[in-house]
């Protein structure tokens, strides 16, 4: 899974304790004259990760992602949750299935090839026919080389030419006109939206559009999504369903296929008889409605406060997801441990979120179906990817707030527990 070592283990219980003793520093939270005291389990948090990374990609609407929910509520219950349940809403969803062994594998090559131009209205493939092969990739597979974006289309094409357009600038669109059987490459740097390059790549009739970012080898998972009306919309339900049924394969290369391709391009730009073809076998992504599945459990309090814990329990399709987000959840059933001890004031709600990696659709599912609720809560704490390694640059623990009277407080205490040699490469920034 990840954390093997004692030193590694106590760091998921610091995390976990900053963010308790951040929950405790609202004073509707707790009624107890004095000092509250308690200790992390590391074991159970570790058993917790390892169990549901096990699973494998918690994908929305997987049966992987029913596992996880039913060892989620199981494990609510054993706490002593009251009100356990599961909820199930349907969203728009993207999910993947491999090609089985004696079938075609999802892949893609390109090559640099002397012939014929490519003409109109030919058959696809028809001029890549008349060419010869000078050079050659080999197989470049899914997931080494890359990997689908979310709301990606699927289908199997021949002969795009490899073209580069930048950083996919609405003005390097607008340049270079028609894409018809144009495979397309973009540096992404986040100047636009996935959604606005995937837009202008279909509108224009491109065979294939891909991404790729300086430094980036490892081709991660990316959700293409839309704001509209202050809500998260899934790219083929946005701009009123238009897209829904053009998309195109839309995928992330690694930086090394793309300095291959960006050397084919310059040579076929240096003669006229050659050219860069791109051939892709991009099958396997699925798009449509799924059931996204949200976990919840209370602890009530004497009070009329509330307060919501929550940690997504979904992940990519190319990653069990242990760190992202199984740490979380793990955390978050170490935070009601410790609560259920105590002697509460407020209601505090723990829930697991499906479909976050999508874009955030469990969680704005609920938020819709609960608006009372929502309106209601004086706290909402979110746990998501919180194991810390200073080792890959990653020493510090993001904490923001809405409320700038609880920056002060949870400063003090990240101080407190940080405050110690052993933790000198750790540290935890508090905004609003």
């Amino acid at each position: 899974m990840g954390p093997s070592s004692d030193r590694m283990l106590t760091i998921v219980g610091v995390i976990s304790t900053i963010v308790l003793l951040s929950s405790l520093t609202y004073e509707f939270l707790l009624h107890e004259e004095n000092e509250v005291s308690f200790s992390i389990d590391n074991s159970d948090m570790v058993e917790d990760i390892d169990r549901i990374a096990s699973f494998g990609p918690r994908v929305a609407g997987s049966a992987e992602e029913n596992l996880a929910t039913e060892y989620i509520s199981q494990r609510f219950t054993e706490i002593g949750l009251e009100n356990v349940k599961v909820e199930e809403f349907q969203v728009t969803g993207a999910w993947f299935v491999d090609a089985d062994p004696d079938e075609h594998q999802i892949l893609m090559h390109a090559q640099l090839e002397q012939g014929l131009q490519n003409g109109p209205g030919l058959p696809d493939g028809t001029a890549g026919s008349a060419r010869i092969a000078i050079e050659e990739t080999g197989n470049l597979n899914h997931i080494e080389s890359f990997t689908y974006l979310g709301y990606s289309g699927a289908n199997h094409k021949h002969d795009n030419m490899l073209t580069f357009l930048g950083n996919g600038s609405a003005e390097q669109f607008e340049n270079i006109g028609d894409l018809t059987d144009l495979a397309i490459m973009i540096n992404y740097d986040n100047s636009r939206s996935l959604a606005e390059i995937y837009k202008d790549s279909i509108d224009r009739n491109a065979g294939v559009v891909m991404i790729y970012s300086e430094g980036v080898e490892t081709p991660p998972f990316r959700s293409v999504t839309v704001k509209e009306n202050g809500e998260t919309v899934p790219f083929p339900d946005a701009y009123n369903g238009q897209y829904a049924d053009s998309l195109i394969p839309y995928v992330y290369i690694s930086e090394s296929v793309a300095m291959v391709f960006h050397d084919y391009i310059e040579q076929a730009e240096s003669d006229s008889t050659i050219f860069a073809s791109l051939d892709g076998f991009w099958e396997g992504n699925n798009v449509g409605t799924r059931s996204v599945q949200v976990v919840t459990g209370e602890l009530p309090g004497k009070g009329d406060g509330e307060i919501l814990v929550g940690a997504h329990h979904d992940s990519v399709y190319i990653s069990p997801g242990a760190v992202d987000n199984a740490v979380g959840v793990s955390q978050l059933f170490e935070v009601a441990t410790q609560l259920s001890e105590l002697n509460l004031d407020s209601t505090v709600k723990f829930a697991t979120w499906g479909g976050e990696e999508l874009g955030l659709l469990g969680s704005q599912a609920y938020i819709e179906s609960n608006q009372e609720y929502i309106d209601s809560l004086d706290l909402y704490i979110n746990l998501d990817s919180t194991n810390l390694n200073p080792s890959k640059g990653l020493g510090t623990l993001g904490i923001e707030t809405s409320d700038s009277k609880l920056v002060s407080s949870i400063s003090k205490i990240q101080s407190s527990v940080l405050n110690n040699e052993e933790w000198n490469d750790y540290d935890a920034t508090v905004q609003v």
